[in-house]
């Protein structure tokens, strides 16, 4: 008796451990999916890749052939107190103008400073580069999609 509980002890043991390295592997790919669907690469033709916003240089190159993509935002002044204080990035320029404050801003983490640029709502505009502009049209566009449907509206759908 004591071998046929061995024996289901060793499969049951088995199936665990089986279960654990196929979580662990799922949970591995599932890290690696994730860490490279938020970076946005583009390659210029100049030997340099460009990922949301920082440079990497190839070995052996020059590193004053490659510029760092900086760009520019206009906020109101309410707005430009809080970037003041609160800015996760490198504050290269500041200059106040009629429409309020434009800031010259270091490029780096482009769609992290997305998602923070939009809990300014419409106190802030990129001006530049256009693709930081364009990603934060889509990750707004893609808010508003995520909030158009509530779970009421689906509840009365459903009946």
């Amino acid at each position: 008796m004591s071998e046929g509980t061995d024996s289901k002890h060793h499969s049951i043991s088995g199936i665990r451990d089986a279960r654990r390295v196929s979580v662990c592997v799922f949970i591995t790919a599932l890290a690696v999916l994730v860490s490279q669907s938020g970076c946005s690469e583009s390659n210029d033709g100049d030997e340099s890749t460009k990922v949301n916003g920082s440079i990497h240089v190839p070995v052996g190159k020059q590193p004053g052939a490659v510029a760092t993509v900086n760009g520019s935002i206009q906020v109101d002044p309410i707005a430009a107190e809080r970037i003041r204080k609160e800015a996760p990035f490198k504050i290269l320029r500041e200059e106040r103008n009629e429409q309020g404050v434009t800031f010259v801003i270091e490029g780096g983490r482009w769609n992290w400073y997305v998602g923070w640029f939009l809990s300014f709502a419409d106190h802030l505009r990129v001006v530049e580069p256009e693709d930081l502009r364009t990603l934060l049209y889509e990750m707004a566009q893609a808010t508003a999609d995520h909030h158009r449907t509530t779970t009421n509206d689906n509840e009365h759908q459903r009946r």
